[in-house]
This record gives C-alpha cells, structure tokens and sequence, in this order.
C-alpha cells in the first residue's frame, strides 16, 4: 500500500522510497510527441513564436487573480532577450545564483504571468483558467495544507469567477519540482513520481494529473493516469523559450477537463465555514451526493481499476445508496454488464435437470463427479439473481462526446511501444528488499487488503498495460463480511455468498476475485456476492492476462504460483519448512498424470477463496469471551492487556495474533508459504488451529473435510474433473459455521493493544 496522508514523516520517507520501486521505470516520450498526445490542445490561436515576439518588446501589468496580490510598479525592459535567447529574469542559469530553489525559480510566476498577459492582449476572448503559484511562499504553506510532501511549485485552477479556490487540494492541476543542480535529476524524479502518486490516490474527481520538474534550465514534463506515467524527453526553458512559452500557454487556458478534472465530478465548495457543500457525481442523468466514503482502493495502488466507492443519497428522491468509480480494462464488460449476463444466464438454466438434490454423504467423501452438481436449495423456490448485490445502474462516462478511456482520450490514440524499445527514466536501482508501505505487485483484485506478494523485480509498467475506460454505478447498501462482529451472522452470509459462487460456476462463470469486502449482508437479512468486474466466462478463463487477478489474502495458492501445485514434470514448489516435509499430504504433491496442458485457473480456485475467507473470519477476530475482567477495554484506546474470564482455557492471544499476521499479512511482509502450507500440510493446519480461541476450534476442524477435498482434486492436476458435491461441501461447512459459533461477538484482533503478557494464566 502506498502510503496513507498524516503519515508520519519518516513512515512516507519509506513509503515514498517504496513507491519509486514499484513504479521502477517511466517510459519517455520524445517531446513532440508528449506536445501533440499528453498535453492540453493548443487554446491560444498565436502561435509561440508570435507570442515570444511579444514578450521581447515589453512588460505588461498583470492582475493577478489572488486576494493577498499587490500592486507592483511594471519594471523596465522586456520579460524575454531574443539575442541571448534567455529570460530577463534569468541572466546566469539557476546554477550559477547563490539563493536557494524558491527564491531563484520565483522568476517564473512572473514569466507565466507575462505569459498570459500577452496572450489576452493578443486575443482579447481568452479565459486564463490556472495560474503558476510559488509554493515557496508563506502564503502559499498556509493555503495548502498537504501533508507527507509539497511541490515548489504549481499550476492551480481557478474558479468560474477567475478567482483563487483557497484552501481546497483539489486545485492543484501541474506538480512542480525545482532543482538548481542537475545532478539531482533522480531526486526530483523521485519528488514528483511520489506528487502524482498522491493526487490520484487522494482525489477523487482526477482522471489524471500533470507534472513538471526543473533542474537547472532542463525541464521535463510528466503524464500520470490510471494505466501508465508518461514523461518527456527534456528541452531547455532558455534555449528554447518557445517550447516553454507553449507550456504554460496551454497549462494558462486549458479547459478543466484537459487538465485531468472530471467533468462528471462536481467537486463540493466552502460556501461559508457553517456550510459545506458535499461533492456530486452524475450517473445516467441523475445526480448523486456523496458523503462517507467507504473504500479509497486508489491508495492500494494507483494504476489500475482503482476503485472509490462511497454511501451517498440519490438528490431527487433522497434514496440512499452506493456509488462506485472505477477504471476497467476498455475490452471488458462493465459490472454492471456482467451482473445483466449472470441473470440471463441463471433465468436461461435448468436447475432441475442439471443439478441433483442434497444427500446425506459423508463430508469426508469427495464424491461422484458424475452425480452432478449438489445444489443446497434444489428443493426450495428461490431468486437466484437475489444472490448477487444489486447494481441499480451503470455507465461508461463520456468526455467530449467519448468513453473517457486512458489511451483514446487522454492520450489521444497514442499506443506506448513495447517497454524493451523505449528509453526508460530510471527511478532508482534495483530494489533488494521491500520496504513498509507497499501493495501487491503484479495483482489485481480487491484493492482493500493493503498486501505484497512478491519482491518487485521489474517495474510496473515492464510487463504492458492496458488501456482503461471510466465506469461508474449505483448500488444497493449492504454490511461489508469483515464488518459484521456477530459470529453466527457473518457465518451465515458467508453461507449465503458460497451459494452465489455455486450459481457462478454452474451457468458457466468464475468469479476470480472472492474476499470478504466483496460479500456484503443485504437489509433483507441474505448474503451476496458483489464486486464481479473481474468475473468471467469460463470459456475465457485461459485467455492470457496482465497479472494475477484476485485478493492476496484470498488467492488459492495455485493462483499465486499461476501453476499447478505439482507440475507433471515433478518440478516441486519453493521448499516446505524442513520440519514438515514428512507430513505432507501426498494427494497435494503427487504428480499428475503426464500432460502438455497448459494451468489455467477453475472453479476450484474460487472454491479455496471461501476456504480462505473463512479462516481469515476465525484468525482476524478473537471472541468477546476473552474480554479483560478488570475495567479494560480492549477495543477503546489505552487497553494493554488480556486476560480469560476462564482460566481452564489454554488461549495465548500473542500467539493468535501472530499466526493472523503470518496467515495474512496485512502490512508488508507477504511470502505466501505460509498459506501454503496450511493447505497443504495436515500438521501445519493442525498447528495453526490450535492457537484459536477453544470456542473457535470445533467450527475450523470443520474445515478439514474441505480442505482434503481441494487436495484429492489438485492431486489431479490437468486431469481434474470437480466433484459436484464440493459446493455443497461448502455450503454446509458454512452453514455448521452459522450453527456452532459461539452467542458472542467477534473482537477485531485490529482493535486491541498490542501487549507483551501472555493472556493465559
């Protein structure tokens, strides 16, 4: 995860640091071509050399459209010396000026501001749009309160009156970062690469944003959406004044939206200080007010579907609902989309015919594959489609006249070549070992677990991108899994939701990327399966694909690896622990029998997700049996310590903590052996169940049967046909969850203080 805003200093140092290695490498773009396809068109019908002209004749009084601006007297001479080809203000290079960077490059406020003085003097009807602000300024620190990092300078909207917004982030359109010397080109790339990490993951209503980094007199501009960074190859503000003077030209008048504001956005204004306005998003002609937001997965990692999702009310009808924001792949259905297929195909398919009613089998037994799929409700009259969370409506946005989309629109039709051909801006060496504040490299899937997978040895943009288009929609409120603090209950829709993924696979879909934010408890009291951007056809499912697609906590172990657990060639994976290896379960290493089919992922891959969730629900929560007995309260700030209410209890509760961390990393380290072995090692389960809270234990025994049963099929490897009474399997092993959960409630392990004492006596 990239880290959070109000961070400490020293945690964003490392997390910037981190951010450098996981973008590794920027492409560059030859400047004409970052001219023509990155920047804002051309407002201004002069063109440079007209305008440079101009500006060598004479300074101009400027009215400067900030409230703390004076008067100045209009010095003498021009802002630009045609002959030296330098600007006035600028008689040495910046290297040469004993002040530091503020003071020395101050300069080009006043440029920008010659700049758009002649150009309205030349074309009367022009509407300047931003203005160049000196983040260097006492003023300007008190204006913008951004924590972690701040530009030296930037280019900053201004409102439909040409005023100045104020305090507001959301005005700053062009990053700048300013050295004197150029040997510190990689610390400045390093700046601005953080900068417009930043803006992105914390603003919502961007659909990408700009940057600028000076050292000495080169100057580079930089691209940053959702599928790629882009920077350009340098030029020389002196020299080549008119490149300079078509910049800020274009940076001066843009409209907003080519500045990378959304136009769908209608991003909240202070009014007074009593009085907030809240930001709107329009969706189908109906105008949505968003209030709390519930997830910002734009802060997992910037490129890609990057989701915001918020509880907002429907402004006409005051309906409360979900909003969700987002960027898919282009060739991809949207969710919405996919949800409209999965109810046709439900409505299209014979329940009856191809499915077969509960037995009573043993759960150790896989079963007959040729029995047919084990449908728990075969003999019930129900909504199948009610299984999946409700999207009231959905949209691609448009942006003049167009899909909004990475590649088409804001990079207009330009495709980058492949990276090996590209000169690359490097953005520091090679990383040997990850560092705090990291995301999952090479993932995609429910943005919210903030997990690492791998060691990044490539940068992001090294394996391709994809273009992405904007969508947006509307959903039904319902209770996240990992919010719900009753047992039972959440057993109970993770019952539910299990039944969903039965109806996935039996109309032929995968769903790829189940978690617990993804099942949500409905009003109506049912669980559902939500987040199907990621859902597929299983006739696709061996299409090739940028990435892994799923949430690390979650991934079956098979997916991590993108192989089978035992390759026909008897290729092991990475070692076990040495103290495990004679206890492995042979069905799970065994070598299937010889085959040049290719891995691809299948049902059972979504099948272990749910094993996975449900674990995840006994190991990321403790019982509220284990409350202190003596006035602390574990989940209110201050608490140190536990201690049982029943002292026969053998429960460690650092013990339990650190298997959760080990099982599910949910802050940095990420090496999956560990999952890995649980699954596959009976001891290992064994070990790691025993360190539940005792009223835990018989629920997660339960899930042996299931995880025996995943075994016998992955022993099969290419030749694996899926038993039909593994989903019912499930659904019952969830169901004895809903049943013998103890009547109390689940404690986050999250919200208790972390102590040294042991909580056993």
């Amino acid at each position: 995860m990239i880290q959070d805003p109000g961070c400490s200093p020293g945690c964003a140092t490392l997390a910037r640091e981190f951010s450098c290695s996981y973008i590794e490498e920027i492409p560059v773009v030859a400047l004409a071509l970052f001219m023509d396809h990155y920047m804002p068109e051309r407002v201004v019908s002069h063109n440079p050399a007209i305008i440079a002209q101009s500006l060598s004749q004479r300074w101009r009084s400027s009215s400067r459209p900030l409230q703390t601006w004076a008067d100045v007297d209009v010095p003498e001479g021009a802002p630009l010396d045609l002959i030296r080809r330098r600007w006035t203000k600028f008689p040495v290079d910046p290297t040469d000026i004993k002040q530091n960077e503020p003071e020395v490059y101050s300069a080009f406020e006043e440029i920008f501001d010659q700049i758009v003085a002649c150009c309205t003097e030349l074309e009367p009807g022009l509407r300047q749009r931003a203005v160049y602000f000196n983040e260097g300024d006492p003023g300007a620190r008190q204006s913008l309160t951004r924590s972690v990092t701040k530009p030296d300078a930037s280019i900053r909207i201004l409102s439909p009156h040409g005023t100045f917004y104020g305090k507001l982030l959301y005005v700053r359109a062009v990053a700048i970062h300013l050295r004197k010397s150029g040997s510190d080109r990689l610390k400045n790339g390093q700046r601005v690469n953080w900068e417009l990490l930043e803006t992105l993951r914390a603003e919502p209503g961007r659909r990408f944003a700009f940057g600028m980094t000076v050292e000495n007199t080169s100057v580079r501009l930089w691209h940053f959406n959702h599928e790629v960074m882009v920077v350009s190859s340098p030029f020389d503000f002196q020299k080549d004044y008119e490149t300079f003077i078509d910049v800020l030209c274009r940076f001066a008048f843009a409209p907003f939206h080519q500045l990378g504001y959304d136009p769908t956005f209608i991003k909240g204004t202070h009014i007074d200080k009593d009085a907030l306005q809240h930001d709107r998003v329009i969706i189908e002609n109906k105008t949505y007010e968003l209030f709390n937001v519930v997830a910002n997965h734009c802060a997992d990692a910037v490129v890609g579907r990057c989701s915001w999702v918020w509880d907002a009310v429907e402004v006409d009808s005051g309906t409360p609902v979900v909003v969700k924001d987002c960027w898919v792949e282009d060739d991809r259905l949207t969710e919405f989309d996919i949800l409209k297929d999965i109810h046709q195909r439900i409505r299209a398919y014979d329940w009856k015919a191809d499915c077969v009613a509960p037995c009573m089998a043993p759960l150790t037994s896989s079963g007959d594959p040729a029995v047919g799929r084990i449908d728990p409700h075969y003999h019930d009259d129900v909504d199948r489609t009610a299984y999946f969370v409700n999207i009231i409506c959905g949209q691609k946005l448009f942006v003049d006249g167009q899909v909004d989309n990475t590649r088409s629109v804001m990079a207009r039709g330009y495709q980058l070549p492949p990276t090996v051909s590209c000169d690359m801006y490097n953005l520091t060496p090679q990383p040997t070992e990850m560092q705090p504040g990291t995301h999952a490299i090479g993932t995609e899937g429910d943005e919210s677990q903030d997990d690492t997978v791998y060691i990044p040895m490539r940068g992001v943009f090294d394996k391709g991108t994809k273009a992405r288009a904007h969508h947006r929609l509307v959903m039904s409120r319902g209770t996240p899994l990992d919010k719900i603090l009753d047992p039972r209950l959440a057993f109970r829709t993770l019952r539910d939701a299990s039944y969903s993924i039965f109806i996935m696979h039996c109309i032929g879909y995968l769903h790829r990327d189940p978690s617990a934010p993804n099942i949500l408890l409905t009003e109506t009291g049912l669980g559902v399966l939500a987040d199907l951007e990621y859902a597929i056809p299983l006739s696709q499912a061996g299409q090739p694909h940028i990435g892994r697609v799923g949430t690390p906590n979650y991934m079956a172990i098979e997916v991590v690896y993108n192989n089978y657990l035992q390759q026909p060639n008897h290729t092991p994976l990475p070692p076990l622990a040495e103290e495990d290896v004679s206890d492995v379960d042979i069905t799970a290493f065994t070598a299937p029998s010889t085959t040049s089919t290719p891995w691809t992922r299948c049902e059972l891959h979504d099948i272990e997700s749910f094993f996975w969730i449900a674990l995840w629900l006994l190991f990321r929560h403790t019982s509220s049996r284990h409350m202190p007995t003596a006035g602390a309260n574990p989940i209110l700030p201050g608490a140190e310590a536990l201690s049982l209410s029943s002292p026969q209890d053998d429960y460690d509760l650092d013990a339990h903590r650190d298997m959760y961390n080990r099982m599910f990393p949910h802050a940095w380290k990420f090496t999956q052996f560990e999952r890995r072995d649980i699954l596959c090692v009976g001891s290992a389960y064994q070990r790691a169940l025993s360190v539940l809270p005792p009223s835990f234990r018989k629920t997660a025994l339960y899930f042996e049967y299931l995880r025996r049963a995943l075994l016998e099929q992955y022993g099969k490897g290419s030749g694996r046909v899926i038993s039909g009474s593994l989903w019912g399997m499930l659904y019952r092993l969830c169901a004895n969850g809903a049943r013998f959960m103890p009547e109390d409630s689940f404690v986050p392990l999250s919200t208790i203080a972390v102590h040294n004492n042991k909580s056993h006596t």
